[in-house]
């Protein structure tokens, strides 16, 4: 949660849980959909006064200052809807991808065992990377 770099229109499970504590608490941050827009933005900023920490949008200040806050009014901090979904299914789309990857590489190397043994290495690299990316 803490140190998140949120961009308008993505979703984003920790702006899900801004919004949603948030309204609980009375600040109109928009309805709880993970997509950081102008009304999320327009509750941080009021939350962000009302607390007393500044501007900075949805960081470290923020969390702590919305942890604490929330806690003291008896409000928990949620998970997602389907989080735990969610990330089986990317794991999965990911590790399909990596598969797809593999055989593909080993599918070239057959044409030019030479010229590609570079490949796979490489291409089990960037089946890596995605698999990082993905999260």
């Amino acid at each position: 949660m803490l140190g998140s770099d949120f961009g308008f229109g993505a979703y984003d499970p920790d702006v899900w849980r801004a919004q949603t504590v948030l309204g609980e608490m009375g600040f109109r941050a928009g309805s709880a959909d993970g997509i950081m827009g102008p009304s999320t933005e327009a509750g941080v900023d009021a939350f962000r006064s009302w607390a007393e920490i500044g501007p900075g949008g949805i960081d470290d200040a923020f969390w702590n200052a919305l942890v604490t806050q929330a806690a003291a009014m008896g409000i928990a901090i949620p998970d997602p809807p389907g989080a735990s979904e969610v990330t089986v299914a990317a794991s999965e789309a990911a590790h399909a991808a990596a598969t797809k990857v593999e055989v593909a590489a080993k599918e070239a190397a057959k044409l030019a065992p030479s010229r590609t043994d570079f490949l796979i290495p490489m291409l089990a690299m960037a089946a890596g990377l995605l698999l990082l990316w993905r999260r």
